[in-house]
């Protein structure tokens, strides 16, 4: 039986994979949003200057593994961190001209129109992620949180201010390998400059 008796909160793990450190924080969601969140544990494993990328996923393998075994089942979500050392990224701004005036304009569709841009940006000789950090319509920033009601007003022009990340081919495949040994758990791999941008935000 697990050391940790955390059966009715959901689990949820973030890993930061930085250049010379990966560090790791378990904590649960409890049901009622009264309660605080409440931290299970923190680790930080040194990486060696020897290390390279590779040998790095290996480790966060590892890793993930032990965070499977201490809190005995699998976590509800984990959320990664990817470091620049990991990986070729970029800013870039994507737009894309709407034929029509469309009102009103659904959060799905802005998906769509994002995944669009990414297969026509990225490279498709090696894995890629891309994650918006702003978007704007007709060449203004929006709250997104507009969306959830639809934004109604006339729109000509949406763009995404993206940090696109590219993999070398042996990197990619041991992150696919990676999601196909835990296959059943939600992962999600960001570049760590977005977790870094979006704590920063949620501070001030």
């Amino acid at each position: 039986m697990s050391i940790f008796s955390f059966r009715k909160e959901e689990i949820r793990v973030c890993i930061d994979v930085g250049s010379s450190t990966i560090k790791t924080v378990i904590f649960s969601l409890p049901h009622h949003k009264r309660q605080e969140i409440q931290g299970i544990r923190k680790t930080v494993t040194q990486l060696k200057p020897s290390y390279d990328a590779k040998r790095t996923i290996s480790l966060l393998h590892e890793i993930l593994f032990s965070v499977i075994k201490d809190i005995g089942r699998a976590p509800t979500h984990i959320l990664i961190g990817l470091g620049a050392s990991l990986m070729e990224s970029s800013l870039q701004r994507w737009s894309l001209d709407i034929q029509g005036a469309h009102r009103p304009l659904s959060r799905e569709q802005v998906r769509s129109h994002f995944r669009s841009l990414f297969d026509s940006h990225r490279d498709h000789e090696r894995a890629c992620l891309a994650h918006p950090l702003e978007v704007l319509i007709n060449g203004y920033p929006i709250d997104t949180n507009i969306l959830d009601r639809r934004y109604r007003g006339t729109v000509k022009e949406i763009a995404f201010t993206t940090i696109l990340a590219c993999f070398s081919p042996k990197i990619g495949s041991a992150i696919a390998d990676l999601r196909t040994m835990f296959g059943g758990i939600s992962i999600e791999f960001v570049p760590l400059a977005v977790c870094i941008k979006e704590g920063v935000v949620r501070a001030l």
